[in-house]
């Protein structure tokens, strides 16, 4: 079984946030890092997720994203 990396820091993750994905839509999960097991389901639909442990870290990346991005 292949190993996908699904936890990212908040500062990886808003750093990623100007990579050109081809995903249609972005997934934000604000998590105490549980449920992994679910996130592993939803990467099979989705890549592009990004993680938080943090609000407003994640408050942050909400705020900063482009008006076209689909969250």
């Amino acid at each position: 079984m292949e190993m996908i990396p699904l936890l990212k820091t908040p500062k990886e993750s808003i750093k990623k946030r100007n990579d050109n994905h081809l995903e249609s839509f972005s997934l934000i999960w604000l998590t105490n890092n549980e449920n992994v097991h679910i996130q592993k389901e939803l990467r099979n639909t989705i890549n592009h997720i990004e993680t938080f442990d943090d609000v407003e870290e994640c408050k942050n990346y909400i705020d900063k994203t482009s008006e076209n991005d689909r969250l």
